[in-house]
């Protein structure tokens, strides 16, 4: 069955995949969208903690002062009149028969639409990994093209999206739709195979694309152009429904200063997170040794990020894309989802929800 995974982003500046996104204004009648991207350096070249040193050998280290994670902001931290959300929802898995995931969205969407997106101008960017899913999700949602007011070139960005808006009950929301390719982990490349290949994997329960698309969120879904005319990422189950009013979620992550919104920290059992610790414990080693001194996370100490099983819970989480989209950060997330040529998180079935507490806990 596919997977419909959810992610609420909230005032997103810029992605290093291919520069940034190009300039453009859109005003739409509860939103003004616009880049708000400062530029990303590329994260291979930039994403390191020292990248002039000559890396030393580890009995070298030791005796250096260390020093804290430091992180590149890829955003102005925005001022409340400036704030605005997207929610980026992937339907993952193909085209599939049943269309249930269809009608799970369409039966959420409504309240979406009356209590969270049309009130606070969030737009909806909905991404989609095959092409024929494209004319279902318009038909489902009820979605008509946007034709004036807006000189941002959609078409151009990304896979390339079309700006199509929802009205109903004298109200509208706006939707970002796109294709999105999904990468073959190298592993699966090796085999011979595509994601397509290896529907029928699975790890225990897990299904292939289960495992896939919930670790496409902290990498390669932050490295689309699309989220250069944003700031906040929230990401959000399906499962979550709205019952009534929401608050707007961006002003008050700005209101508080705040950089992360967890609703429920958990612990994984030691089977699925194993190996977790140590692969962030791998990448900060190899930063220590390209810099000449230990590298300390800010968060060292501190019990959720010291303990390899917590994890935040996916259903509703909220990041500030400036930390999250930086080039240092962007370049632990590769380190994390491709370790064993991409393997070590299907062999475990890791989630984001393991990645979130250290990567936001080495900043």
């Amino acid at each position: 069955m596919r997977t419909l995974c959810l992610v609420v982003l909230g005032l997103l500046w810029a992605t290093d995949a291919g520069g940034t996104a190009p300039s453009g204004a859109c005003p739409l009648s509860n939103v003004n969208l616009y880049n708000r991207s400062l530029g990303v350096p590329d994260f291979e070249r930039e994403g390191q903690q020292c990248r002039l040193s000559t890396p030393l050998p580890p009995t070298n280290i030791s005796n250096a002062p260390p020093r804290r994670f430091h992180f590149t902001p890829v955003r102005k931290y925005p001022a409340v009149e400036n704030a605005a959300t997207a929610v980026l929802v992937l339907l993952c898995g193909g085209s599939g028969p049943g269309g249930t995931q269809f009608a799970l969205l369409k039966l959420r969407f409504d309240k979406w639409h009356r209590f969270f997106l049309s009130p606070h101008g969030v737009v909806l960017i909905l991404v989609f990994d095959a092409p024929s899913l494209k004319p279902k999700i318009k038909a489902a949602l009820q979605l008509a093209p946007v034709r004036s007011g807006c000189s941002i070139p959609w078409a151009h960005i990304d896979g390339g999206y079309e700006l199509m808006e929802h009205r109903q009950n004298g109200m509208v929301s706006y939707v970002l739709l796109g294709p999105v390719q999904l990468p073959t982990p190298q592993w699966v490349s090796d085999l011979g195979k595509t994601n397509t290949q290896m529907k029928s994997w699975k790890l225990r329960t897990f299904s292939y694309f289960y495992i896939l698309c919930n670790n496409w969120y902290y990498f390669d879904a932050l490295r689309l152009r699309v989220l250069d005319y944003f700031d906040f990422l929230f990401k959000v189950d399906n499962d979550v429904v709205f019952t009534k009013m929401m608050p707007s979620l961006g002003r008050e992550m700005v209101e508080a200063g705040a950089w992360v919104m967890q609703t429920e920290q958990g612990n994984d059992p030691p089977a699925i997170a194993k190996l977790s610790k140590a692969t962030m414990q791998q990448y900060l080693a190899a930063e220590s040794r390209q810099c000449g001194y230990p590298v300390i996370p800010v968060a060292a100490g501190r019990k959720f990020f010291e303990r390899e099983t917590t994890t935040w819970s996916g259903n509703f989480l909220g990041l500030w894309l400036g930390l999250l989209q930086s080039p240092e950060l962007l370049h632990f997330g590769h380190d994390f989802t491709h370790q064993e040529r991409g393997q070590r998180m299907f062999r475990f079935r890791w989630t984001d929800q393991q990645y979130w507490p250290k990567a936001v806990g080495l900043a």
